[in-house]
Formats: structure tokens, sequence, C-alpha cells
């Protein structure tokens, strides 16, 4: 069974992955994998970065300068859909790769795509578990873990789904409002109900 994970930012997407693996589940999170196209990007993706980007955006090590690429297309739609457009294939080849391998194997994995339903991927899995945690519980985590503002938080927000709309497309939803044995409760009674199919949300 492949799962896909999602929900707001500060939901507790990470946590509900480092469950999911504890319980012997393969995962994946979309943000190591963007890092890892970076990381290992191959001279045509190198070019393609320098052309559009300038030429310090790529250092003599023959590595991406993610804070330089970060920094021209903060505040600028325009350069974000170009680096979009240049980024995504080569982050969709290694995503559907990592869900190949697993249907391969099979292998039960879940994979953390923030913006699942905004890229259309929902097709991709056996089913979607959304995680949903009160705004002002996110906000608050938020702000003492990763160092984010509610207005950061909310900026950012502008530019996904509602909270609420994840919830609704999602398959299954997993509340987030309480501490991590309370979360880890949560995920064990979830793979229980997958397990023995019983019908979603």
């Amino acid at each position: 069974m492949i799962l896909g994970l999602t929900g707001a930012i500060g939901s507790g997407k990470s946590a509900v992955l480092s469950i999911f693996n504890s319980l012997g589940w393969k995962t994946v999170d979309s943000d190591k994998l963007c890092h890892q196209v970076y990381d290992e990007a191959p001279e045509e993706l190198l070019e393609q970065l320098r052309e559009n980007f300038g030429a310090a955006c790529v250092n003599g090590n023959k590595k991406v300068e993610r804070s330089v690429i970060a920094s021209a297309v903060f505040g600028n739609p325009e350069k974000l859909e170009t680096l979009n457009n240049i980024i995504i294939p080569h982050f969709e080849k290694r995503f559907q790769d990592f869900i190949d391998s697993c249907r391969s194997a099979g292998c039960d994995a879940v994979c953390e795509v923030p913006l699942l339903f905004e890229k259309d991927y929902a097709g991709k899995f056996d089913a979607v578990v959304g995680i949903w945690t009160p705004d002002e519980i996110r906000y608050e985590r938020l702000a003492k873990f990763r160092n984010i503002s509610t207005s950061e938080a909310k900026r950012r927000e502008q530019y996904q789904l509602s909270a609420e709309k994840k919830i609704e497309r999602s398959d299954y939803c997993v509340v987030n409002d309480g501490g991590i044995q309370e979360l880890k409760k949560e995920i064990i009674l979830l793979v229980e109900q997958l397990k023995s199919g019983c019908s979603r949300q």
C-alpha cells in the first residue's frame, strides 16, 4: 500500500512520517527529494540554473547554491515559475522511482507531499492521509520549533489549499492536537483501519 501524506504547514507531517517509519513503513518526504535534486544535479540541470539565475548559483565544486536561487525567486512569481519548470521534472522522476520501487518490492510506503493536491498527485497513491491540527497549535509550534512567525506562515498558506480543503479531499484524517504519544496511537489505529479495509474518513 502506498499512501500520500499531506496537511497544512505546521500540522506535524514530519512527525507522522517518522511514526510510520518506526512501524516499518518505507517513507520519503518531498523536501528531501528536492534537496537530492540540487545536491546530485547533473551538468544539464546546472547549466539550466546558470542560464536562468546567474553563474553564482553554482559554486566551483559544481554544487547548487540554494541561497542564491532562493534570493532570486523571493517575491518574484515569474522567476519562481521558471525554477519550478526546471526542477519539477527531476523531482517527479525521483518521486516516481521511489513509488515504483516500493510497488515492485511489495512494500508499504508513505510519501509526504505538502502540495499533494495542488500538484495533482493524489492519483499516484492508494489513499491520501490528511493531518489536521488547529490553527493556534500550528502557529505556536511553528514559532517555537521553526522560528516561523504567524504572519509568515499565513503568507506561505496563500499559495496552498486551505487546511480544511486538504482534509476534505483526503481519504483519511489524523488529528494531531496533543503530544507525540497520542499521535502515535492515532497512527497505529489508522494502520489497523487500513489493513482491515475499513471505510475511509
